[in-house]
């Protein structure tokens, strides 16, 4: 699946190039202005503009993107864990490192070749042959930071680290929901609207602050109960049936 959609992004890449199309800039802009006043709007009016930005194509990079290369390193994982190969690689560091260095390898210079075209691209078929790049690439990368986690766990700060991300990591699906119910209330209408008005450097100090929050939230949580709130529905629905919710009761 990943390597279809490669290919397939790629495959679109070359036919658009037969007939290249340049993109409208300022009209890019003058869009972008107008999706930011919406979501500084009304509640009404945060719809209405997330409605409209899923018809004019987060529909679509959802589909024939996010979909099938996020189901497919579902499938990655889960054969990884079932088969025990994560496990054995994550006991020996040796391998770890070796792991590492060659995931990185392509891993960085496909990220740094996206940025690079994305940046200097004028027409469609540039933007389209950038993102195949990242798409084939970026899964790389991802397992490089994974191998570089695994690989510190084995010093003394990297063991004390684990422990610390451990509960955050039982909660993943709980905190990327406060993560976002956070941020709709900080930058959309629903709360404060500040969209487009943070710097980036301001909203890289926001995300490291709920971040940490969520970090002590967690250690508290997971020592008192078996599951988070959104893990715990999440499995009741998996099973059809209600979970034990205190720690000392599941099973």
């Amino acid at each position: 699946m990943w390597l279809f959609t490669v290919l397939a992004w790629a495959a679109l890449a070359a036919l658009s190039s037969l007939a290249p199309q340049t993109m409208d800039v300022a009209a890019l802009n003058a869009q972008a202005s107008a999706a930011t006043a919406a979501y500084q709007g009304s509640p009404q009016a945060v719809i209405g503009q997330h409605v409209r930005d899923i018809e004019q194509g987060i529909a679509l990079v959802l589909l024939l993107i996010q979909a099938p290369c996020a189901f497919a390193c579902f499938l990655l994982g889960f054969a990884a864990g079932q088969s025990g190969f994560l496990n054995r690689l994550a006991a020996d560091p040796l391998r770890l490192r070796r792991a590492f260095f060659r995931m990185l390898a392509p891993g960085l210079l496909g990220a740094l070749a996206y940025v690079h075209l994305e940046r200097q691209a004028t027409t469609e078929h540039q933007a389209l042959f950038a993102l195949a790049i990242d798409l084939a690439t970026a899964p790389f990368l991802s397992a490089a930071w994974v191998l570089a986690l695994l690989w510190s766990f084995h010093t003394a700060r990297g063991a004390r680290l684990e422990a610390a991300l451990a509960p955050a990591g039982r909660h993943a699906l709980t905190h990327y929901l406060g993560q976002s119910l956070i941020g709709a209330l900080i930058f959309t209408g629903w709360g404060a609207g500040q969209i487009g008005l943070w710097s980036p450097l301001a909203i890289l100090a926001l995300a490291v602050a709920v971040w940490l929050l969520q970090l002590i939230l967690s250690g508290f949580w997971v020592s008192r109960f078996a599951y988070g709130p959104a893990e715990w529905l999440l499995r009741s629905l998996t099973l059809w049936r209600k979970p034990r919710w205190r720690m000392q009761a599941a099973s």
